[in-house]
């Protein structure tokens, strides 16, 4: 896929070349003018008188040219669709795919093995119902600070601008996927997070002016918080008065330990599901059955794929062609064999996340066909889920609920199968070859309109050039449509397409969410957001007894 730029980068995509149908078209317009003035300086030329016109009048011709243009309209229109068909399919199998990744991690969450990390909930606070939930923000992002951040770093695209100068909160999930060994960080003095009240949450000095902006709080009669009370010890009637607020202790961990890695759980379920997409893509590209699929291991955070096929580094460009040469191919239509194609591919691999294994290459490659594959494939993560769920992986999820896991594989694959369709079942061969003959047609004969009827003979070539080149120009068009998988360079992007799936299966391990760690209180005691910094650094100590108005509901 091309993307180009709009405004004064029109220039840009005017000159382009390689992926053009304009200049595609331009060989076969030089070739009907060339006809033309052949016929002008060689042949007898025609006079102006009817007896000794090749065409007394137009519309024999016009009649053609009508009958041709709704042909290649017709082509055009049905390339478009093929196109957009093979897109949309694409999104909803990572649609459903994706959905089957996210409820594992929802579900896994709610396992025996999360217990003691798991947030508090509402529905356990019935009390609480007559509060008013808000959250505010401390950290706006305004222009005068995107500019100064712009100004910093001209490269930035405006994909990274929402994560620009933010806390990642994957980042640790992502360190530890990459088996980073966690460094060692020196002693510092003490600050909120070495309070043992605050131990295990990620809250720096920013963080802990967000946490605390709405105050603190603590319950009156009992000097404890109200979380920590038993449900016999409740009396919501008489304390719906005095509970104004909630205060949330963010946690940008979500709740897990910052040292520990993803469950393995979380770790096999996202490769499961980073595999399966990475073959389907490569079935769809149309690899030699007898090659190995080419697949790599996938490191989270690493540079996003050019969307542009061709431009992404070939890792051996010894099989590459100069960018001449490139040019020169497309422009003749010298497509690549299916074994150059199977090489080519094999220089942009489908990364996968946790990477590949042997076995699993060699289990793909006695699977036979692409369909075969995806079968072998969707049953390794049906038998993971059923294996997982038996065991308690899922928590106390209902078998019913859980079925919808089965159902969105189910469909994911409906929308692979799509894509199939578009990749394997090519333009009717009727209709393209009907096209393809009035092409040439239409290439020959249009000198002899353009003779008898324009004067000029310069006016003539032109004109004869422009029209031709129109229409072999559409004509090209819907043959790089037709077919979005191997035209390179407008085939779709789906090197591109399968990093973003893998950076959103990582979001499996972020845990719960930052604010859903939460306690409760009133606005009598409410402390400012200074004061209560000032006193932590102060006496830390005091925040960390028993008696500290803050409850952290683990």
């Amino acid at each position: 896929m091309i993307d180009y730029g709009h405004g004064i980068q029109i220039y840009e995509t005017l000159f382009r070349v390689d992926g053009s149908a304009l200049y595609k078209g331009v060989i076969p317009a030089l070739l009907s003018t060339v006809i033309l003035l052949i016929l002008e300086f060689f042949a007898e030329e025609p006079t102006h008188e009817l007896e000794t016109r090749w065409f007394a009048h137009p519309y024999p011709i016009a009649s053609m040219i009508s009958a041709f243009t709704f042909l290649l309209t017709f082509k055009c229109s049905f390339s478009y669709n093929r196109y957009w068909e093979a897109c949309t399919s694409l999104h909803q199998m990572h649609s459903k795919w994706l959905d089957v990744g996210i409820e594992l991690a929802a579900w896994h969450l709610q396992s025996k093995r999360y217990k003691h990390i798991r947030p508090p909930t509402f529905g356990a606070h019935p009390d609480l119902d007559s509060i008013e939930r808000k959250r505010e923000t401390t950290n706006t992002m305004t222009p005068q600070k995107l500019k100064v951040m712009l100004e910093q770093d001209s490269n930035l695209s405006s994909e990274n601008i929402a994560s620009f100068g933010t806390v990642d909160t994957l980042e640790i999930k992502r360190s530890l996927w990459k088996r980073i060994k966690p460094r060692k960080r020196p002693k510092r003095k003490a600050a909120t997070s070495d309070i043992p009240a605050f131990k295990g949450k990620s809250i720096n000095s920013q963080s802990s002016v967000r946490s605390f902006s709405k105050g603190a709080f603590k319950d009156n009669d009992t000097n404890r918080s109200i979380n920590n009370m038993s449900g016999s010890e409740r009396t919501p009637v008489d304390r719906r008065s005095k509970i104004s607020r909630l205060v949330s202790v963010p946690n940008l961990d979500g709740g897990m330990e910052k040292d520990q890695a993803p469950s393995l759980f979380l770790q096999e379920g996202s490769h499961l599901l980073s595999l399966l997409s990475a073959v389907a893509f490569t079935t769809l590209r149309s690899d030699l059955s007898k090659a190995p699929a080419p697949l790599c291991e996938y490191e989270p955070g690493m540079p996003w794929p050019s969307v542009n096929s061709a431009a992404d580094d070939c890792e051996n460009s010894n099989f590459e062609l100069s960018h001449f040469l490139v040019i020169l191919n497309y422009l003749i239509g010298n497509v690549r064999t299916p074994a150059q194609r199977t090489l080519y591919n094999s220089c942009r691999p489908m990364r996968v996340l946790g990477g590949v294994s042997d076995a699993e290459i060699e289990m793909l490659q006695r699977a036979r066909g692409p369909l075969a594959k995806i079968a072998l494939c969707s049953m390794w993560l049906q038998e993971f889920m059923s294996r997982e769920f038996e065991a308690g992986a899922l928590g106390n999820t209902p078998p019913p609920v859980a079925s919808r896991l089965y159902q969105f594989v189910s469909d994911g694959t409906l929308g692979y199968n799509q894509a199939r369709k578009v990749a394997y079942i090519p333009f009717p061969f009727p209709h393209t070859q009907l096209t393809t003959f009035y092409v040439v047609v239409i290439t020959l004969f249009l000198p002899l309109l353009m003779l008898t009827f324009v004067n000029d003979v310069t006016a003539a070539a032109v004109l004869n050039f422009l029209t031709v080149g129109v229409f072999l120009g559409l004509w090209h068009v819907s043959i790089e449509l037709e077919d979005p998988f191997r035209n390179v360079p407008n085939d779709l992007p789906l090197n591109r397409f399968q990093a973003e799936f893998n950076e959103a299966l990582v979001v499996m391990f972020a845990g719960f969410h930052p604010d859903a760690y939460w306690s409760v209180g009133n606005d009598q005691e409410s402390l400012s957001e200074s004061d209560l910094i000032h006193s932590i650094k102060e006496d830390p100590e005091e925040f960390s007894s028993p008696t500290f108005p803050i409850k952290v509901v683990k």
